[in-house]
């Protein structure tokens, strides 16, 4: 349990950090107008976004491992939202990037040497949270069973 209460508090961190980037990158298009690419920001922004809630729904599955136990209905619940969140990041960004290294150049190593293995890597993510969740639920079945055999 240690080892859960540690992840955590080091997902609570991580989920301040990023929302304190999130509204200093919205700071900054307020400040210096003219300069950004309006959609690439809106995009990039809205993906940042997504990606806080996933961590937000994941933080929130931690803290009902912790209280409740390892098997129970909310960490299913939240386990699976931080899954599709995770992989609709994942996939948000490798369209992001693409179109976005489309755009700019249209040399292929350029689109293999971008950030395409951290996305493949939320997708990743996204899906164990996947599993994750249907172990979580199987094994609240088989409490909820033992539970009432005498």
């Amino acid at each position: 349990m240690k080892k859960i209460k540690f992840l955590h508090g080091f997902l609570v961190t991580l989920l301040v950090l990023n929302t304190l980037f999130f509204f200093a990158q919205i700071y900054n298009i307020a400040v210096f107008e003219g300069e950004f690419e309006y959609s690439e920001y809106v995009l990039g922004q809205s993906v940042i976004l997504i990606s806080i809630i996933g961590l937000f729904f994941l933080q929130r599955a931690l803290y009902s491992i912790i209280k409740n136990g390892f098997f129970n209905n909310t960490a299913y619940s939240n386990l699976k939202r931080a899954g599709l969140f995770f992989l609709m990041v994942g996939f948000g960004s490798i369209i992001l990037n693409v179109v976005i290294i489309m755009r700019n150049s249209y040399d292929i190593l350029e689109l293999l040497y971008s950030n395409l293995g951290q996305d493949v890597l939320l997708i990743i993510v996204g899906f164990s949270l996947f599993i994750l969740a249907d172990v979580i639920q199987n094994g609240n079945i088989l409490k909820n069973e033992n539970d009432l055999t005498i």
